[in-house]
């Protein structure tokens, strides 16, 4: 068998227990901390070490599963490296979703986690019976005790539309800090349009998006309005004050 370890990837004899009674092989391979990429075949294993790794790697210094990846393949082999050819992403992620129902007492039971249930408490937001005084509310300084809400736009990223939506699978829909997409698809279609009128004036705005909006989907800039304009992107934009400038 295929073992991913942070030395490279290797491959491996495994003998499985088959004393009687005996357990499944994957069970087996948990047991000894390694992380089958499908409980159906078992050809490829991740140790914990080595996706504990990554993940600390991707957190701390933006490391992407393909980079990561490709410095195990050469360390594996410097002059093929092509020859080793198991992926990292899907189980990253699957172990990602693994350690945030770990960390949030899910997993010893039968129970599945709701909108918001693996998402971070925030300690410096304000909780009442948490860190709040019990007579906050008698307190004459209200303005302590005032929260304020900040929006922010990624005007720079647009998102586009998938292939194959079908085969986006969602660990975690709505469990952290994310809406579920049900509930966003209908704030959606109750939302009311606004459009820029400045921006139209201004040129902000392109023909060719206008039209079809350029692949974008429900997270993007689409508003509920098929017919209102689409903001195009930054590079779009700086493109077209270069044009102006020369």
């Amino acid at each position: 068998m295929v073992i991913v370890n942070i030395s490279g990837v290797h491959e491996l004899p495994i003998a499985f227990c088959t004393c009687h009674p005996h357990r499944r092989e994957d069970p087996q391979l948990l047991e000894m901390s390694l992380y089958p990429a499908t409980r159906t075949r078992l050809q490829t294993m991740f140790p914990r070490r080595l996706l504990d790794d990554f993940l600390l790697a991707n957190k701390e210094m933006h490391t992407s599963p393909r980079n990561y990846f490709n410095k195990l393949r050469r360390m594996t082999n410097t002059a093929f490296p092509h020859m080793s050819p198991v992926k990292l992403l899907r189980v990253s992620r699957q172990w990602r979703n693994l350690k945030a129902r770990k960390w949030n007492s899910y997993g010893y039971h039968d129970e599945e986690p709701g909108p918001g249930d693996l998402a971070v408490l925030c300690p410096a937001c304000l909780q009442p019976g948490l860190n709040l005084p019990d007579n906050w509310q008698e307190d004459p300084q209200k303005f302590k005790y005032t929260q304020s809400v900040v929006l922010d736009g990624n005007f720079s990223a647009q998102h586009r539309q998938m292939k194959n939506p079908e085969d986006d699978v969602a660990l975690a829909d709505g469990h952290s800090y994310m809406v579920t997409e049900a509930s966003y698809k209908a704030h959606l279609k109750s939302a009311m349009p606004a459009a820029n009128v400045y921006a139209v004036q201004n040129g902000l705005y392109s023909a060719e998006v206008r039209e079809n909006g350029c692949g974008l989907d429900e997270v993007g800039y689409r508003s509920a309005d098929p017919g209102a304009p689409k903001l195009r992107s930054e590079a779009d934009r700086a493109m077209e004050r270069a044009r102006i400038t020369c």
